[in-house]
């Protein structure tokens, strides 16, 4: 059997500040298209597509816990290591996206050579654009 990973959907808060936080996001990191709808929005890169749907109003006072049970971050994989500089010094820094862990580092309790910026989302879920040795 040969697979790969399909998609990811996320539930957030409010969908419209979500939409434009991704849509600028994976516009600078390449997405190769949107779709864009009225409760739902979507990327598609390469390999994956990334959606967004609005939680419910049951549970819009829910926060996110990246400690608590469920998803814990999203990693997206850099080709070079110098696009994770990138993202911090041309996108991240200038639009005052929270950063985590003071900007991009090496990781080598990963893998050696890891290298990654953290980040948040408008709903404080943990994403991350890492880079690592072929």
């Amino acid at each position: 059997m040969n697979i790969s990973f399909g998609h990811i959907g996320i539930n957030v808060r409010d969908l419209e500040t979500s939409k434009k936080f991704y849509d600028s996001l994976f516009n600078f990191l390449g997405a190769e298209n949107s779709h864009i709808g009225k409760n739902y929005a979507g990327w598609f890169f390469k390999d994956f597509s990334l959606w967004l749907h609005q939680v419910g109003k049951p549970h819009l006072a829910d926060p996110y816990d990246e400690k608590h049970l469920g998803m814990q971050h999203i990693a997206f994989r850099a080709k070079q290591k110098s696009e994770v500089d990138e993202l911090y010094h041309s996108y991240l820094l200038p639009k005052k996206i929270p950063i985590l862990y003071n900007g991009p580092a090496e990781y080598p309790q990963y893998t050696k050579g890891y290298y990654a910026v953290f980040f948040l989302d408008p709903d404080g879920i943990k994403l991350e654009l890492m880079w690592t040795p072929e």
